[in-house]
């Protein structure tokens, strides 16, 4: 019994054994290939450093009237409201503290008015 699995061991090492020369077709089908990024995405253009004092500052008039929940974007002097109020009285006071901002030279509201929650 030994010696057939000694004899069956022995057969199987042999089967496994070094074929010599590698295939070049199959190292060719291994070897890495570099990886291309993708396209660039164009970018936003960058803000002008007016645009984002004005953003600044209508952010903190509009925080400093106990309004929250309002981001702010200018864009030549238009000013543009995203975001949520509790009433639209709110809605109107936000709109009302952006436009007397100096430098303002309309507001755009896209606020929307959510009660409950």
């Amino acid at each position: 019994m030994k010696r057939t699995l000694a004899i069956a061991l022995i057969l199987g090492l042999a089967a496994c054994g070094d074929k010599g020369k590698i295939d070049a077709t199959a190292a060719e089908a291994v070897t890495p290939q570099a990886i291309t990024k993708p396209a660039a995405v164009p970018a936003e253009p960058a803000k002008s450093d007016a645009d984002q004092d004005l953003e600044r500052r209508v952010s903190r008039a509009i925080l400093a009237g106990k309004l929250h929940g309002i981001d702010v974007e200018a864009a030549g002097g238009t000013v543009t409201l995203f975001g949520t109020t509790t009433t639209a009285k709110d809605r109107e006071r936000a709109v009302g503290i952006a436009a007397k901002v100096e430098g303002v030279k309309s507001v755009e509201s896209r606020l929307q008015v959510v009660t409950g929650s």
